[in-house]
């Protein structure tokens, strides 16, 4: 709750100040599905060698990531590399670049394995396909934002088209998050239909033996199915036992006399943890949340460095570890083996 507390009299002190252009802001987008959140790819098209369907996952992707805005993604695949890296695309040709106006055309990519080449650009949407500020980038196996600004127009394009292509090479990649809006680049604020910014952060060490669980709501979240346990599989699942209800409040008290794990957390263990969103007059819900975790440090000393058993250690070596749950000091002895 200080966190959040926090952030408002940030929000508050940004809106007495006037913004920063480094500060994340709303922009209005051109593209009326630039996130893919009706569930199909239109205003865009393809044309090429690709197939494309809209997905909710990344499917078997190297590092497993959602979709970056939303609940929806657009999945393409490119069978072969085409003669020339234009002979394959997504181009929505309905737009008018206006004089004396320029543009910017950015969208998240992720590869599903190594990395991929893409062009972004801005262009005339007819002969002679006219470039304006396009650029070529390397996608990578993480979400990652890249962005082209058009120069300011000195007369009317149209029509006008934001268009990638992607026939440099065979492969499978995502697309999310896709906007074209007037003037300079500004960071995207993105809201989200699933529950995210976790309080603790996901893969925090949790130094206490009970835990305030927070989150930031769905945009259309009315109640939060709330499931907490200590195995992943039945958090992952959503098991009986790790349902811990329904409810309106968009925090979770555990290991406290009077809530759930009343004899206090676990040293030493994992906790997990997901909150899916439900709005029963929303036909798109419910909304299923990432599992989230957190560590409950152990009350001896771990993770040493070098790690136990390590072979060939420098004997100069500075060793190093994590303190046990509430420890004030340590005491430290040491052995040396010689292995023939």
């Amino acid at each position: 709750m200080r966190t959040r507390i926090i952030w408002l009299t940030a929000a508050l002190l940004i809106g007495f100040m006037g913004l920063n252009p480094s500060y994340a802001q709303e922009v209005v987008n051109l593209l009326p599905n630039g996130g893919f959140e009706d569930g199909v790819m239109a205003t865009f098209g393809t044309y090429g060698d690709a197939t494309t369907e809209v997905v909710t996952e990344c499917v078997d992707a190297a590092v497993p990531e959602s979709p970056i805005e939303g609940d929806y993604a657009l999945h393409i695949t490119v069978s072969a590399a085409g003669a020339n890296n234009w002979d394959s695309g997504m181009t929505d040709g309905s737009y008018t670049f206006q004089s004396g106006k320029k543009y910017t055309f950015s969208a998240f990519l992720k590869c599903k394995s190594g990395t991929l080449e893409i062009r972004l650009k801005p262009e005339r949407g007819g002969d002679p396909w006219e470039g304006y500020g396009d650029q070529v980038f390397t996608m990578t196996e993480e979400w990652t934002e890249f962005s082209v600004t058009t120069p300011v127009f000195t007369e009317d394009v149209t029509p006008a088209s934001p268009t990638f292509h992607f026939a440099f090479a065979a492969g499978d990649f995502w697309i999310d998050g896709v906007r074209l809006y007037e003037g300079d680049y500004l960071e995207p604020v993105f809201k989200s239909f699933r529950a995210t910014n976790p309080d603790p952060e996901d893969g925090a060490l949790h130094a206490d033996t009970w835990a305030s669980l927070s989150w930031d709501p769905g945009v259309s979240a009315v109640t939060h199915d709330v499931y907490f346990g200590d195995n992943f599989d039945d958090v992952n699942n959503g098991a009986e036992s790790a349902f811990q209800g329904n409810q309106t409040d968009e925090f979770y008290v555990v290991g406290f006399p009077g809530f759930a794990f009343p004899d206090g957390l676990v040293t030493g263990t994992t906790y997990y943890w997901r909150v899916d969103e439900i709005n029963e007059n929303d036909p798109n819900g419910p909304w299923r949340g990432d599992v989230w975790s957190f560590l409950v440090p152990p009350k001896s000393a771990y993770n040493p460095e070098p790690a136990d058993g390590a072979k060939f250690v420098d004997p100069d070596v500075v060793l190093t570890w994590d303190p046990g749950f509430e420890t004030k000091y340590t005491t430290c002895t040491s052995a040396t083996t010689l292995t023939m």
